[in-house]
């Protein structure tokens, strides 16, 4: 059966009993979620990026990690290609185990929301091309304006979220949301474009 929220919770919790030791290493975590673990990353930047900051530029810095997975879910890949160094890290297990606590009751609610249907759009081409509208919607992350970020960065984690359940539905609202932010934004831009050099063109031929 096609995972759910709540079953991809409980694989992590799963893990976490296993590794009763103090760290646990990243390593071990990246090959026991396997393919889930490019489209958790995937969520977990996403919700990091939605944060609104309202600290000019700061939007492009926490972007890139969204730029790098979605480059790899682009190009096909099911599980995440990390440099030897950050597998050869270790994260504190209590932190690790806390975030999963209170993590708990979301998975929890929205689990009662999503369910695998339509899940022709979570694989084959499909995937590709969900990582690649992903990656146009990170574009639209990094203008460097108050609260722009928003928007974008929760729709990717919407196709996220109903790519990691095979919820095809979920991801199609994701990706609906993602591409009308963007065309509305690339549409202002034309227009203040337009408006611009008419401006210009007024001032210099008038």
């Amino acid at each position: 059966m096609p995972p759910t929220t709540l079953a991809i919770y409980r694989e992590l919790e799963a893990f976490v009993a296993r590794h009763q030791e103090d760290r646990i290493p990243v390593r071990a975590l990246v090959n026991h979620l396997e393919e889930h673990g490019l489209l958790l990353l995937l969520l977990v930047f996403a919700l990091f990026c939605a944060i609104p900051l309202p600290i000019p530029g700061i939007h492009i810095f926490l972007s890139m990690p969204l730029f790098y997975v979605t480059i790899q879910q682009m190009f096909g890949r099911r599980t995440i290609w990390l440099p030897e160094k950050v597998l050869a890290q270790t994260l504190p297990r209590h932190g690790f185990v806390a975030l999963l606590e209170k993590s708990g009751p979301w998975f929890d609610w929205i689990d009662d929301f999503i369910q695998p249907r339509l899940s022709w759009l979570c694989h084959g081409i499909w995937y590709n091309v969900m990582g690649g509208i992903a990656l146009f919607i990170t574009t639209i992350i990094v203008i460097p304006l108050p609260l722009t970020n928003v928007v974008p960065a929760l729709s990717i984690a919407i196709i996220a979220l109903g790519m990691i359940c095979h919820d095809g539905l979920t991801t199609l609202i994701g990706t609906t949301i993602g591409l009308l932010w963007c065309l509305a934004w690339i549409a202002l831009a034309l227009a203040l474009g337009w408006a611009g050099m008419h401006g210009i063109y007024t001032v210099i031929f008038s």
